[in-house]
């Protein structure tokens, strides 16, 4: 069963709702729970500008949300850029998912992003199996 989160949605799974942190994720990121997977599409560039605009509970919030998730999915398809804080980002949520045993799936990764990706030499973080293929 496919569920879009709606901000309200959002705002009420949030631990602490009288913070404006799910204000910014829904704005910045399409969330979906989908049977016991959690899809995180970014919307917005995964660049410091963009991410500054998180409040210092996003990563929170989201760990509360991937904590009833067997998948965790990061949709890059509307993303074309990342920088070295985009980056940080996703190790984040990549380190979150390691430590509660869940699946961390990067998918459709413009070429540039997995080039970036390659050269800071995380490709086997993310499991491309080569330079702008991803496995999903």
């Amino acid at each position: 069963m496919k569920k879009e989160l709606r901000r309200e949605e959002v705002s009420r799974s949030c631990r602490r709702p009288t913070n404006p942190s799910f204000c910014c994720l829904s704005r910045q990121f399409n969330l979906r729970f989908e049977d016991n997977q959690l899809t995180i599409q970014p919307i917005v560039n995964l660049q410091k500008s963009n991410l500054d605009y998180l409040c210092n509970q996003a990563i929170i919030h989201l760990t509360f949300l991937i904590q009833n998730t067997n998948v965790l999915v990061i949709n890059l398809s509307e993303t074309t850029f990342i920088d070295k804080h985009g980056l940080r980002f996703l190790l984040a949520l990549y380190q979150i998912s390691l430590s509660k045993n869940i699946i961390f799936n990067l998918v459709n990764v413009p070429s540039l992003i997995a080039e970036n990706i390659r050269i800071r030499k995380l490709e086997h973080i993310f499991h491309m199996k080569e330079p702008y293929k991803l496995s999903s």
